[in-house]
């Protein structure tokens, strides 16, 4: 509320605005703490609900994100150096299985084009 306080100056009597808030209602002091909780029970329902789906359909969660940072890395940066970029990439995963003994892609390209 802002009520009028009267201070006594040496020469003149000023009249000086003073501020002071009411009391929070309960309402209000518990409300910052329902939030808190409402936001726990909301991640807790997302991260089941999602832990679910991401069960059931790996793939399709892991390849929709590997296509969302491609299109963006492309308009970041441009097609031919994300192209790049992949086929180097590529080009590391193939080495990579060779020297760990599992050439699953290098077995991949035998089969189909004969090798």
């Amino acid at each position: 509320m802002i009520g009028m306080a009267e201070e006594q100056g040496a020469e003149s009597k000023e009249t000086v605005p003073v501020v002071t808030e009411p009391p929070k209602p309960e309402s209000q002091q518990t409300a910052s703490s329902s939030a808190a909780d409402d936001a726990k029970s909301a991640s807790a329902f997302v991260r089941t609900s999602w832990s679910g789906y991401y069960h059931d359909h790996r793939n399709a969660v892991v390849y929709g994100i590997a296509g969302g940072i491609v299109g963006l890395s492309i308009l970041v940066f441009g097609f031919w150096p994300v192209v790049l970029i992949v086929i180097t990439a590529i080009i590391g995963v193939i080495y990579g299985q060779y020297r760990d003994g599992d050439p699953r892609i290098v077995g991949f390209f035998r089969r189909h084009f004969g090798g």
